[in-house]
C-alpha cells in the first residue's frame, strides 16, 4: 500500500523544508508541501526530520551469517546501504535477498588499496592507473607503513608495549605523509582519490592543498576520530579503544567538525569491526597484538546527528550529504542518497526530541561493547524504510526477515584490487 509521510522537516542535500513525501512500492513517487493521495496510508511525522537513509562506505567485516546480524544493527541505526569491504557475501549469493540492508561491493566502485610497509611508489601507480582508465576513484587508508612497522619495533625492544604508546607508534605525520604520497602518484596517473579514516588535522592540509592544485579527492572520517580522543589510551579500558589510525588530540576532533561544515570532508562512515571485549583484552597489556577496531554501524547516524546538528556544529544539509547524498555519488548508487521522486523509498525518521544514553546491552550489534557506553544521545532514529518497507517502526523491526539486495551501480564490473 502507498504511504504518505506527511509534515516532516524533509532534508535535503541543498536545502531543508516542511513537506510531505509520497512512496509507492519501492520507489518516492512525489515530494511536496501537500500531497494528497486516497488509497495511501497516512504517517504523521510532525516535529521529526526525514532523511535519505544512510549509505556507509567503510564496513570492514568478514562474510559469514554472525555479520549479518550487525547489518541488522545498521538498519536499526539508519543505514539503508553499504560498501563492504570484503571478498564474499555476508553468509549468501549475490542473488539472494539475504543482508538486512543494500550491499555494493567495494571494488564495484572504486580500485581499493592499502600502503602496506612493503608497499612501494611503482605498486600504486599501477593501482592508481588502473583507476583512472576505469573512472573510478582510488580508494585507500593511509598510513606510512615503513614508519609505523619501524616504530613498532622499536617500541617492541623497549618493552614500552603497553596502550598508552599507540597514539606514538602511529603518529599523525605518518598519516599525513601517506596522503601525500598517493596524493602524489595519483596526481601523476590522472586518478581521482578517496581517503577515508581520516584523523588528523595534518592530513586536511594536504587534502586541501591537493584540492586547490586541481586534483579529485574525496574525503572521509568516522565518528570515533570527531568524538572520542587518545585520553582514552590512558584509561583502564585503553584497548577497547585501539583503531588505525589511532584516536587524536582534541584540536583534531575540533578540526574535522569544521572540515565536516566547511565541506572539507565529504563523508562519514563507521569502519565497523566486529570485535568483542574479549577478543581486544586477549593480548593483555600488550597493545602490538590487539585488533584494531572497534564497532560502531549502530551509532554511526544517532551519534553524528546528536554531537552534529543539535550542537549546531553542522546543518542538516550537510548531515544529508555526508551520511547519504555524497556516498551514494562515490559509491556509483545513483539510486539512492536523495528524497526525490524516482529515488529509492529508502528514508529514515530522526525526533529530536528523544533521549537516550548508549549501553552496549541496548544494541543490537554482535560486539558486546560499545567505544561509546554512557554518551547521551540528544536525538533517536526512530523509523527506516528500505525500498518502500518499513522494516523500523518506532524504534522496533516489524519484519525479522532480510530484504537487502545486492545494490546495482553505475560502475559496475569493477574489481576490488585489495584481495
Amino acid at each position: 500500500m502507498a504511504l504518505v509521510i506527511k509534515n516532516a522537516i524533509i532534508a535535503g542535500i541543498e536545502h531543508s523544508f516542511r513537506g510531505d513525501v509520497l512512496i509507492e512500492g519501492e520507489k518516492i513517487a512525489a515530494v511536496g508541501s501537500a500531497i494528497h493521495a486516497s488509497k495511501a496510508g497516512v504517517l504523521d511525522a510532525a516535529g521529526k526530520y526525514l532523511f535519505p537513509g544512510g549509505i556507509d562506505l567503510n564496513l570492514s567485516m568478514s562474510a559469514g551469517a554472525a555479520d549479518n546480524v550487525d547489518l541488522a544493527a545498521a538498519l536499526y541505526g539508519g543505514t539503508t546501504a553499504a560498501s563492504i569491504a570484503c571478498s564474499a557475501d555476508p553468509g549468501c549469493g549475490q542473488t539472494t535477498d539475504c543482508s538486512y540492508i543494500d550491499l555494493a561491493h567495494s571494488g564495484t566502485s572504486g580500485v581499493f588499496a592499502a600502503l602496506e610497509a612493503d608497499t612501494d611508489d611503482s605498486e600504486i601507480f599501477s593501482l592508481a592507473a588502473e583507476a583512472a582508465e576505469r573512472g573510478v576513484p582510488l580508494i585507500c587508508r593511509c598510513e606510512n607503513g615503513a614508519l609505523t612497522a619501524g616504530i613498532t619495533d622499536i617500541m617492541q625492544k623497549q618493552q614500552k608495549t603497553d596502550s598508552s604508546m599507540w597514539p606514538a607508534v602511529r603518529p599523525a605525520y605518518a598519516e599525513a605523509g601517506a596522503v601525500n604520497r598517493l596524493l602524489t602518484t595519483a596526481r601523476a596517473a590522472g586518478a581521482a582519490v578517496c581517503i577515508y579514516c581520516i584523523s588528523a588535522a595534518d592530513t586536511l592540509d594536504e587534502i586541501i592543498s591537493a584540492r586547490r592544485s586541481g586534483q579529485t579527492v574525496y574525503a572521509g572520517t568516522c565518528p570515533h576520530y570527531l568524538i572520542l580522543t587518545d585520553e582514552l589510551y590512558k584509561s583502564t579500558d585503553a584497548l577497547l579503544f585501539t583503531a588505525a589510525p589511532p584516536l587524536r588530540g582534541q584540536r583534531d576532533c575540533e578540526r574535522l567538525w569544521q572540515a565536516l561544515a566547511q565541506g572539507d570532508i565529504d563523508c562519514v562512515s563507521s569502519d565497523h569491526h566486529v570485535f568483542s571485549a574479549a577478543d581486544k583484552s586477549s593480548s593483555g597489556e600488550n597493545i602490538f597484538t590487539c585488533p584494531a577496531g572497534m564497532p560502531g554501524i549502530e551509532t554511526r547516524i544517532a551519534l553524528l546527528f546528536s554531537e552534529g546538528v543539535m550542537k549546531n556544529r553542522i546543518s542538516p544539509e550537510r548531515f544529508a550529504a555526508v551520511t547519504a547524498g555524497t556516498p551514494a555519488e562515490i559509491a556509483g548508487l545513483s539510486g539512492k542518497g536523495r528524497i526525490a521522486a524516482g529515488m529509492d523509498a529508502d528514508l529514515i525518521l530522526i525526533d529530536p526530541s528523544m533521549r537516550a544514553v548508549i549501553s552496549a546491552q541496548r544494541l543490537h550489534q554482535k560486539s558486546d561493547y560499545t567505544p561509546y557506553q554512557g554518551m547521551e544521545l540528544e536525538a533517536l532514529v526512530t523509523d527506516v524504510w528500505l525500498r518502500g518497507r518499513h522494516l523500523i517502526e518506532n524504534r522496533v523491526m516489524t519484519d525479522e526477515a532480510p530484504h537487502g539486495r545486492m545494490a546495482a551501480t553505475n560502475a559496475a564490473g569493477k574489481a576490488d584490487l585489495n584481495d
